[in-house]
């Protein structure tokens, strides 16, 4: 659910300018102003974990504002373990046998960046 409440507010954020007009003669037809214009940014992302993992980034970022708004999706592979640990019951102390195999991962995240001006 909360899935679908992000991609609803993404869809609120980009929707507005990805559906604006890039023509200067329809907004002065219609004595309108544009909405804040910015890029779409895609790109792909490397990580490292316990091995190297690839993802994808996205994104928009909105000009006169100087916001930048990212996403990010990736696959982590998680190595396994095999091992004992100790299991006590009463007085006496067993060691128990555990194995945990490699495993994928799925990685969200999101980033709002601020552009900071610069002061002389």
């Amino acid at each position: 659910m909360r899935r679908l409440a992000l991609l609803a507010v993404l869809l609120v954020a980009f929707l507005p300018s990805a559906a604006a007009p890039d023509d200067a003669a329809y907004y002065k037809r219609t004595a309108t102003k544009p909405p804040i214009s910015g890029d779409f940014l895609l790109g792909p992302s490397v990580n490292y974990t316990d091995k190297l993992g690839v993802g994808g980034m996205f994104g928009y970022q909105w000009h006169k504002v100087g916001v930048t708004l990212l996403g990010s999706i990736s696959a982590v592979q998680l190595k396994g373990e095999n091992g004992t640990t100790d299991f006590k019951r009463y007085c006496t102390t067993y060691k128990v046998p555990f194995s945990v195999g490699d495993r994928t991962q799925a990685e969200y995240s999101m980033n709002v960046l601020f552009t900071l001006k610069k002061y002389k």
